[in-house]
């Protein structure tokens, strides 16, 4: 019980970040979504190819595969570990994840977004929560005075501390993918 306290006091705490984030994040896809007619033409021909095989080992196997990709590849190596060691990078990356969600939404028939939007939405916040345990690192050692205000925490008591909270943002990152994997796992075997 008290380590569910302690996450409900990391996330009333870092509110502003959370929200800051998740509008960039589902404002960079709905405006790419809307503005893909303006980029120059790009053949999407091997797309059909590339989820040819999926969902054919199962419904477990699918999760497995799908919750391990986006957890391990999308969620830590591409959003959080940039941010570790320089921490605009996780904002930056997460836009760039926001930009292909905008693309693929905006390229799918619209038949498909009663399943397609709760797996973005779920996705989205995952990410939002790994790009967020990210910069919470990294800018903890980098300046911690602005992460901790009015408590000059020295900083490796500041890194410290703000790896406890990017702890708390990444279990809130493997629970939603988890859930996000277990929909997009239905959708490509039911």
């Amino acid at each position: 019980m008290r380590e569910l306290s302690f996450a409900l006091e990391v996330v009333s705490r870092r509110w502003t970040l959370l929200l800051v984030l998740n509008l960039a994040f589902f404002s960079c896809a709905f405006i790419t979504a809307l503005a893909a007619d303006s980029f120059p033409s790009f053949s999407w021909a091997g797309a059909s190819s590339l989820f040819a095989g999926r969902g054919e080992g199962g419904f477990f196997l699918t999760l497995v595969t799908i919750f391990a990709f986006n957890l391990v590849w999308a969620g830590f190596a591409l959003i959080t570990v940039p941010g570790l060691l320089f921490f605009p990078l996780s904002t930056a990356l997460l836009m760039y994840r926001a930009f292909l969600w905008g693309l693929l939404l905006h390229f799918q028939p619209t038949c498909f977004y009663p399943t397609i939007l709760p797996l973005f939405c779920l996705e989205g916040e995952a990410y939002v929560f790994a790009a967020t345990g990210g910069t919470l690192v990294g800018a903890s050692w980098l300046n911690p005075n602005a992460i901790y205000r009015n408590e000059q925490l020295p900083r490796l008591q500041a890194m410290k501390r703000a790896f406890k909270e990017f702890l708390v943002c990444y279990m809130c990152t493997v629970v939603t993918l988890l859930f996000a994997a277990a929909l997009e796992s239905c959708i490509l075997t039911f």
